[in-house]
């Protein structure tokens, strides 16, 4: 998703490019706010969006380990496939869980958090 920034207020970008790198934010929710204020026409900066909409980046390893539990319970036609090998229903588990959390989980941390959830349905 490629945006032109000329709408994109300086300070904006850069206030956006911070909470990304710092972690505080994940990059499919940086994408999001700044398509929200270029398309949109949305006069909050960044940082006012995030904290309005709860957009904070999740990274409470306990609450990861929820959300990818209640993701793999229902899909639960797609566990065995995923034990399987099967990317592809290895991957509808990881968007679940992304679903799940707004995009609020970095994803790599959601391959790990649905891998360690399969590991419990292992037979």
């Amino acid at each position: 998703m490629d945006f032109s920034t000329e709408a994109l207020p300086p300070k904006y970008l850069v206030q956006l490019a911070t909470l990304e790198h710092s972690k505080r934010i994940t990059r499919p929710t940086a994408k999001w706010v700044m398509k929200r204020i270029l398309t949109e026409g949305e006069t909050l900066s960044p940082l006012e969006i995030v904290e309005q909409k709860t957009l904070w980046r999740i990274s409470d390893p306990s609450e990861i380990a929820k959300l990818a539990e209640t993701a793999v319970k229902s899909n639960a036609k797609t566990i065995q496939l995923a034990l399987e090998g099967r990317p592809k229903h290895l991957q509808k588990l990881r968007n679940a869980l992304l679903e799940l959390s707004d995009a609020r989980i970095d994803i790599e941390e959601t391959v790990k958090a649905i891998q360690v959830e399969l590991q419990k349905h292992k037979k």
